[in-house]
């Protein structure tokens, strides 16, 4: 099943990067999450 992304969802895409690439992964600041937003409200 495929469905467009949430604005919720940066958290668990962001385990996911982690378990496929077992790197670190940028930490959820402000920043990042505000970054996240923008770009979903310009999709």
């Amino acid at each position: 099943m495929v469905r467009e992304t949430k604005v919720h969802d940066l958290k668990v895409i962001l385990e996911l990067y982690l378990c496929l690439h077992k790197e670190t992964v940028p930490e959820q600041s402000d920043n990042l999450v505000n970054t996240w937003k923008q770009e979903k409200a310009n999709a």
